[in-house]
């Protein structure tokens, strides 16, 4: 069940609202990727919210408060591990029975991207949503991240991407694909 649900009450002055959400996507985006879900569901009712929403969304600033001290911090390495997490729950949203899907990027144990998207289409099982979101949606990010670090130089030659799924269907086709056994 979702936290939060759709109304079809439209609010005279939603800027307010909007004014909120539009601080955290800011924060999201650019400094504190912990909020990024709880954003995307905040941002899907900026035109028609009611009191539970902006309760949500003032709980995200408490949050925020609360944690402002904690940090990540990084130590030098000569070898780079590049691990990348992905998951998707199947058909999570009631009303339109899409699929949300997303991944994250740690280079060396600490998070430098993240991505989460609702899909477009209604995928049919719990392992396409998996091998939708190994496929289309991690394949293409980390060519992209590639060539970001390498025009950069952020990263040397010497590094290797591992790939993390929870999906045992999707990792069993995959490694099928691959000409590799599954372990």
């Amino acid at each position: 069940e979702r936290w939060l649900t759709k109304h079809d009450l439209k609010v005279a002055d939603p800027s307010y609202y909007q004014q909120l959400v539009g601080s955290l996507v800011h924060a999201s985006t650019f400094t504190r990727p912990d909020i990024a879900f709880t954003v995307k569901e905040l941002s899907k009712h900026l035109l028609a919210h009611d009191i539970s929403h902006l309760n949500a969304a003032k709980r995200c600033f408490r949050y925020l408060n609360g944690t402002k001290r904690l940090g990540l911090f990084a130590a030098k390495t000569h070898q780079i591990v590049i691990e990348v997490f992905c998951d998707s729950n199947w058909a999570s949203d009631p009303l339109t029975r899409r699929s949300t899907n997303g991944f994250v990027v740690l280079m060396n144990g600490l998070p430098t991207f993240y991505f989460s998207k609702d899909t477009k289409s209604i995928l049919l099982s719990s392992c396409e949503a998996e091998l939708f979101v190994l496929f289309l949606r991690v394949s293409g990010s980390l060519d992209t991240l590639n060539s970001f670090w390498s025009n950069f130089k952020l990263v040397e030659h010497d590094y290797r991407f591992v790939v993390y799924s929870d999906s045992m269907s999707a990792i069993a086709l995959c490694q099928s694909e691959a000409g590799t056994s599954p372990q």
